[in-house]
């Protein structure tokens, strides 16, 4: 049975534009709503629901920032991404508390998302080179203040990580050239590397126990 959660307002076009997430044990609930109405101007802010024990749930704003959600995790850890004042899209992390972090773009790049991220706190995202020919979009994992490039094999064009589990395995989509593999480009006349999308699991090289997270790399393979 569907039950509506408590707004402060009914009209929430914030919540169609920056989605709504639920933690994997079903208890957190987050997404941005109208803050306020005034002169025909809306505001949002981040709200996160939680059901008390009578079954209801029970609404408390976070910040007042306006941004896309994408994940929560059960201790209420949420990731998205939010205009920076440039207004290109950055990925961020928010706290329990509500405080906003905006996590830093890997060197070169103009703009990101994060995606996902664990019951660890670990984020994954990716980020964006400037516009251009040869731009390409590139997969990071976070944790705790730190930010690595996810590594992946010889071949990949373009590449995005879309969910971590507390495991520490990545899912993604990878845009690949095989350069041992040929096919006949009818229009140019000539063979050209095969090219694929590929989805792609990203493998911790350590078990969670194994070591503290930021210690960890991932394997991936085509």
């Amino acid at each position: 049975m569907a039950q509506a959660l408590p707004t402060k307002f009914d009209y929430n076009p914030y919540t169609m534009s920056s989605s709504v997430v639920i933690s994997p044990d079903g208890k957190l609930i987050a997404s941005c709503v109208t803050e306020s109405m005034e002169n025909n101007f809306l505001d949002s802010c981040l709200v996160v629901w939680k059901q008390d024990t009578n079954g209801k749930w029970k609404s408390k704003q976070l910040n007042t920032e306006q941004m896309y959600v994408s994940a929560i995790n059960n201790a209420g850890e949420i990731v998205g991404d939010a205009s920076n004042k440039k207004g290109q899209r950055t990925p961020y992390f928010v706290s329990p508390d509500g405080e906003y972090e905006m996590i830093e773009l890997l060197s070169g790049t103009v703009s990101g998302n994060a995606y996902g991220i664990n019951n660890e706190g670990m984020v994954v995202g990716i980020c964006n080179d400037p516009p251009g020919p040869d731009a390409a979009v590139r997969p990071f994992v976070y944790y705790r203040g730190e930010q690595t490039a996810l590594k992946l094999p010889k071949g990949n064009e373009y590449s995005l990580v879309y969910a971590i589990n507390d495991a520490g395995q990545i899912a993604g989509l990878a845009e690949v050239r095989f350069e041992d593999r040929k096919e006949k480009n009818e229009e140019a006349g000539e063979e050209e590397p095969v090219g694929k999308a590929r989805a792609f699991v990203g493998r911790p090289t350590s078990e969670p126990d194994g070591g503290p997270p930021e210690s960890r790399s991932h394997e991936c393979s085509w």
